[in-house]
């Protein structure tokens, strides 16, 4: 214990009941301040079999040996312990301070905050895998580190020390977005990725043709409801690399492969991959190959 304010209460039960004198309980002590010095009170029966008694507030950095004494009723003398005595030790009061960053995300153990403990006991800390803020939005725990007599740094979820000195533990979190992947058409099934913020993400490429009850033709990429890139402009059907700076839809879509809704001789799905819209000349030679 750090406290050296407060009594320190003792207590104990006495088993089989009626077979100990209520009278004879006794609390025997001392410190290693006053060696030699030993205090004995009796013990107060509070119900039942249980006995309390207080030993008095020590400064810090003292040991306090103890004992409990009984009788039966014949007379004969018990011991706890048999023999030699039990001890605790009053210690400075260490601070151990919990944080996170860059916030405070998720339900840790011991709290956020700054706890109080005795010089000695062990420590076990331990945060979530993961925190939820939303469908598209979570912080995932990628560690530790620490100061004093938390180890300098780690990956794991858990951790436990033993409190010698003033200590600090920060978990560490990172963002992550939802990528959500799918097609217009259902010709590949949904699929959900989740990158840290900012992080590139590569996409896979969507198939360039597919059947689904009818052919298709990929035709363009949709970011969220918007052609991607702005039209005009060829959106292939490699992707390649999306910067998640937020959640984000990235949606394949599909016409049908034979589709010429304008009837000019092109098929729609070649018009809106390279172009974002149908309605182009036939006869035009826009990248002037010569075609």
């Amino acid at each position: 214990t750090y406290d050296t304010q407060t009594d320190y209460r003792v207590a104990c039960a006495l088993e089989p009941v009626g077979l100990y004198d209520p009278e004879s309980v006794t609390l025997v002590w001392q410190t290693d301040r006053q060696k030699g010095n030993v205090h004995t009170q009796s013990m107060t029966l509070v119900s039942g079999n249980l006995f309390e008694s207080f030993i008095a507030p020590q400064p810090a950095n003292t040991r306090v040996a103890y004992a409990i004494l009984s009788r039966n009723h014949a007379g004969y003398e018990a011991r706890w312990p048999e023999t030699g005595d039990t001890f605790f030790t009053v210690t400075e009061r260490l601070d151990l301070d919990i944080r996170g960053s860059p916030a405070n995300y998720g339900t840790v153990s011991p709290d956020y905050g700054i706890f109080h403990s005795a010089s000695g006991l062990v420590a076990v800390a331990s945060a979530p895998d993961l925190v939820a803020v939303n469908a598209d939005t979570r912080f995932v725990n990628s560690g530790f580190f620490g100061l004093g007599s938390v180890p300098q740094s780690g990956t794991n979820h858990t951790v436990s020390f033993q409190m010698d000195m003033h200590s600090l533990l920060v978990w560490l979190w990172q963002r992550e977005f939802r990528l959500t992947l799918r097609s217009d058409t259902g010709v590949f099934p949904e699929q959900t990725f989740w990158v840290r913020e900012n992080g590139d993400c590569l996409v896979p490429p969507a198939p360039q043709t597919a059947t689904n009850g009818m052919a298709y033709a990929f035709a363009e990429w949709r970011l969220d409801g918007v052609r991607t890139p702005v039209a005009p402009g060829d959106s292939p059907p490699a992707f390649g690399v999306l910067v998640m700076d937020a959640p984000h839809t990235l949606e394949a879509h599909y016409l049908p492969a034979d589709l010429d809704c304008d009837a000019n001789g092109i098929p729609d799905w070649w018009e809106y991959r390279y172009f974002g819209m149908n309605g182009q000349d036939a006869e035009s030679d826009t990248d002037g190959d010569g075609y």
